[in-house]
């Protein structure tokens, strides 16, 4: 999976609000599986990494970093909850240009999602009906409010029960 990884305080309180709603409600922890981010490439298989690696090494260099918004939260299907994420027309052709390069790439695939989901930052699914509607009420009067900089990309893999980061590129 390709990614930019969350930051600073913005990581800080998805962490800490992840913690406590699935200790509050009794919802599987997040935290213990993957680590904040915005999905850029839906996670995929390669048998060689490095070319991907060379792709994303070359196309953060030649890029400077652009501003992101984190604001309020949002949910799919009454099951999950998550952090909005606003992304500028600078993200979004930033993404797009990235999938095009990736797409050079022979044998590279490539699903409905990526490039194309709802910008967000998950912080649990809720597949009970019952404690998705209380989880939405407690966070009803919450507005968390994020200004970053898309200042990285990371590729993201995982070995076991657990995404781990193979490599991050910072964006200049």
């Amino acid at each position: 999976m390709i990614v930019y990884l969350i930051k600073g305080k913005a990581k800080k309180y998805q962490v800490g609000l992840t913690n406590e709603l699935s200790k509050k409600f009794g919802l599987y922890n997040l935290n213990n599986h993957i680590m904040p981010h915005l999905t850029l490439k839906v996670p995929f298989e390669r048998k060689n990494i490095k070319e991907v690696e060379a792709v994303i090494k070359k196309f953060s260099s030649s890029k400077k970093p652009v501003k992101l918004r984190i604001q309020g939260f949002g949910e799919f299907n009454k099951s999950v909850v998550y952090l909005k994420i606003e992304l500028s027309k600078e993200v979004k052709a930033l993404r797009n240009d990235l999938l095009k390069e990736l797409k050079n790439l022979p044998r590279m695939r490539f699903r409905k999602y990526d490039g194309e989901s709802i910008p967000h930052a998950t912080l649990v699914y809720a597949k009970d009906r019952k404690k998705f509607l209380k989880v939405w009420e407690y966070l009803s009067s919450r507005n968390p409010k994020y200004l970053l900089y898309f200042d990285n990309m990371a590729i993201l893999k995982k070995p076991k029960n657990k995404w781990i980061i193979q490599k991050e590129f910072k964006i200049k």
